[in-house]
């Protein structure tokens, strides 16, 4: 039943993982792809995946499936002389080895989620890993993987194929696909080979860009980017530039010019700034013209004073005034 969660063969009881020297078995730093370990593929982060000695393990193998039939079988035939092995698949995948190339993780899509399987267990009889500060970054990275679930990727490389899953009554439907230059297409929902989930495949995506995958009352997108590695990052010369771009207007800017100069030098046009100023300075004296010639005035023709006006104080205050007076 342990084995059956990621559709693998588990061995009767626990094997003895411990090496000659008796420090116990390491774990492996290669092929570290997976998102729960990716983690640990620089160099600089390997050390802590390399500490953990593993002494007790569960011996797991995975099988492979056939594309057209459910029946399993051990991976013990060789490829090179038995046919049916080239078209089957693995059940599950192997996230993480011991150091001897034994599975120590394992995982395996089930539905529109995931399930992880570690073939040792997390205590001092059969390991020092919840001794490790690797313990603590694997078991956070798991529990992601397993909350998110086999969640659809939303980047890719170009070339690389892109699978979407939908619950299995989407078997059947028909999406339409549509790449970054505007090439439309069709994809069948087809069942997975445990009929527990339905996935539609886009072969191939030769083009940068997000492609759009549309059916089942949604619209899902995805970007496809270029290798980074395959990106050219050489510094290219005035001279070479010129040659690539000639009908570009540009100006080439060396370390030792100066750039006020240049763009003093390469101005054109009318400055409009000291017009505007001009502007708003007439507009004042306009306005102060005409507040001369049409504002208010007196009998004298003389601008009318401000009108004066009296406060609760000034009255109380001249109240006080005059009952002093008749007092007096």
């Amino acid at each position: 039943e342990l084995g059956a969660a990621v559709g693998a063969v588990v061995g009767n009881g626990a094997a003895n993982a411990k090496t000659d020297d008796e420090r116990g078995l390491g774990l492996s730093t290669k092929d570290l792809v997976h998102p729960v370990v990716s983690f640990f593929a620089p160099k600089e982060a390997q050390p802590f995946l390399e500490k953990p000695r593993f002494f007790k393990a569960f011996p797991l193998d995975i099988p492979l499936v056939k594309a057209d039939a459910t029946a399993t079988k051990p991976a013990t035939p060789d490829p090179k002389t038995d046919a049916s092995v080239k078209a089957a698949e693995p059940v599950g995948s192997v996230v993480l080895r011991y150091a001897d190339g034994r599975t120590a993780l394992a995982e395996r899509a089930v539905g529109r989620g995931t399930v992880l399987l570690f073939t040792s267990a997390v205590s001092r009889s059969w390991s020092d890993l919840p001794l490790r500060p690797a313990f603590l970054m694997l078991l956070r990275r798991a529990v992601q993987q397993a909350a998110l679930g086999n969640q659809p990727r939303l980047n890719a490389l170009v070339h690389e194929r892109l699978v979407r899953a939908f619950p299995a009554r989407v078997a059947g439907t028909v999406f339409a696909t549509r790449d970054p230059r505007g090439t439309t297409g069709k994809a069948t929902a087809v069942l997975t080979a445990n009929n527990d989930a339905a996935q539609v495949d886009v072969d191939d995506t030769p083009y940068a860009g997000f492609y759009q995958l549309t059916g089942d009352k949604s619209v899902l997108s995805t970007a496809v980017n270029a290798p980074s590695d395959e990106a050219d990052l050489v510094t290219l010369s005035a001279e070479q530039l010129r040659t690539r771009y000639p009908g570009l207007p540009w100006a080439f800017l060396g370390a030792s010019d100066n750039l006020a100069q240049a763009v003093t030098t390469q101005r054109s046009g009318i400055e409009l700034w000291p017009w505007l100023l001009t502007l708003a300075i007439f507009c004042l004296l306009a306005e102060m013209l005409l507040a001369m010639l049409w504002g208010p005035k007196d009998v004298h023709g003389e601008a009318a004073p401000r009108r004066a006006s009296l406060t609760h104080t000034d009255t109380m205050q001249g109240k006080a005034a005059m009952q002093d007076d008749e007092a007096a």
